[in-house]
């Protein structure tokens, strides 16, 4: 506290008096007070004299000199008396400055803080460099933020009374940039893949990440908040990927890699042929249905075929190692349930293989099927002396036989057309139905 002392004489008639009082002036602050004021409460002193190269925010809160107007603040490298200006007189002003003023910095080498008074003296953080011997800095810590430093300055010279160290106070604070490492996933990719760029420790440095802005080598880019994007090359080739990635403070710090893209080895089967071994057959009998399936893609593959009528589902055909351009025949033996006679049903086949470069050629569709009435040996939708002559011109016939007919083998013992098969046919005669 300034004080000012104040010494009158009063005269009575009868006594003369003389006394002295005390006027105060002005209550100025210590400078933990005022850094207590400024919300800086979880502090520690630090023997700190001298700051590491890199980035800087220095912030002037506050100033209790008599000449505050006259004050600069500047920074030097260690070791010369090249200074460099902060902070001129002007800028701040006397007591608490709302709002507090900011500037930034950098430096590539270690520096001090200098403060130049009245234009005469000049007083240091490196408190053996000041002109009167005495300390004339103090610094604490921000326990709150771990890289914040808070200064106090004493502009007074030479003497030891009244130093609170609060004619300038201010804090110094380095400012973090940002990583900008990233990995991706596969680590091997191949074209018309999806990959998963990731940024790595995106919360490296203390600030958070406010904006990840990549650049994947081949004109596609991508701006965004979160630290993971995904891209999918349509080419091989290798491709410079650059991140650039920008922090609260405002920082950005940038990194390039180059991401190869393979050849993507080429999935193609086609389904070349289905045929069945009959356009009708009697319920339960077994009707063969016969697909080709073909390789021509770049590698071995292990798939299965779905067989249809209509859309319903009638069996399924594993195929396992169907090698590089090989042609395959196989052979699905289909019963035939009790179904509407004569109602005709598409015959089809598919083939699933994930990643397949030509799905078009994965189907085919032979043609129609229909299940008819025990006894129409000629299929025509009637049983009549028509079916009893067919099946008797194959009377006594078996398999390897030509004028074996499979149509006509109506009754154990199959394999054999006997007048078993003949009589077969009586229950059904003068029946009818038409084809659906």
């Amino acid at each position: 506290m300034k004080r000012i002392v104040v010494c009158c004489a009063v005269v009575t008639l009868l006594i003369p008096l003389s006394f002295c009082f005390i006027i105060p002036v002005r209550a100025e602050p210590t400078l933990l007070e005022a850094l207590s004021t400024l919300g800086f409460t979880n502090i520690i002193g630090e023997n700190v004299s001298t700051f590491p190269p890199g980035s800087y925010n220095l912030t002037l809160y506050a100033e209790f000199a008599g000449l505050a107007d006259t004050n600069e603040l500047s920074y030097y490298q260690v070791g010369t008396n090249i200074y460099n200006m902060l902070f001129t007189g002007p800028e701040g002003g006397h007591g608490y400055l709302s709002p507090p003023i900011s500037k930034v910095f950098n430096t590539t080498f270690e520096f001090g803080l200098s403060m130049f008074c009245e234009g005469i003296h000049r007083y240091f953080t490196e408190n053996n460099l000041n002109p009167d011997g005495y300390v004339h800095s103090k610094v604490y810590r921000n326990l709150d933020d771990s890289r914040m430093f808070l200064v106090g300055f004493e502009n007074l010279y030479g003497s030891a009374a009244d130093r609170d160290f609060q004619d300038m106070i201010f804090s110094i604070r380095t400012r973090s940039y940002p990583s900008a490492n990233f990995t991706w996933s596969p680590l091997s990719p191949v074209d018309h893949e999806t990959v998963t760029f990731t940024a790595s420790d995106p919360s490296a440095g203390g600030s958070p990440i406010v904006e990840y802005s990549w650049d994947f080598g081949d004109g596609n880019s991508n701006s965004t908040s979160e630290p993971e994007v995904t891209h999918a090359y349509t080419l091989p080739g290798d491709y410079n990927v650059t991140l650039v990635v920008t922090n609260s403070e405002g920082l950005t710090s940038s990194r390039s890699q180059i991401a190869t893209i393979a050849t993507s080895v080429r999935h193609d089967i086609a389904i070349l042929a289905i045929t069945i071994n009959t356009p009708h057959e009697y319920v339960g009998r077994t009707v063969n249905i016969t697909i080709t399936v073909e390789n021509n893609g770049e590698m071995d593959e292990t798939f299965n075929i779905m067989v249809y009528r209509n859309a319903t589902s009638i069996g399924t055909i594993p195929v396992s190692n169907l090698t590089v351009g090989e042609n395959r025949t196989i052979v699905l033996g289909w019963i035939t349930p009790n179904l509407p006679p004569y109602q005709k049903w598409t015959i089809n086949a598919q083939a699933a293989l994930t990643g397949d470069m030509n799905p078009s050629d994965n189907a085919f569709i032979d043609g129609t099927f229909y299940v008819k009435m025990l006894g129409d040996v000629n299929a025509d939708g009637r049983v009549n002396i028509f079916d009893l002559v067919t099946a008797a011109i194959a009377f006594y016939s078996t398999p390897n036989d030509p004028n074996w007919n499979p149509q006509a083998d109506l009754a154990p013992e199959f394999g054999f057309i006997n007048i078993h098969d003949l009589v077969s046919i009586l229950p059904y005669y003068g029946k009818a139905a038409s084809l659906t």
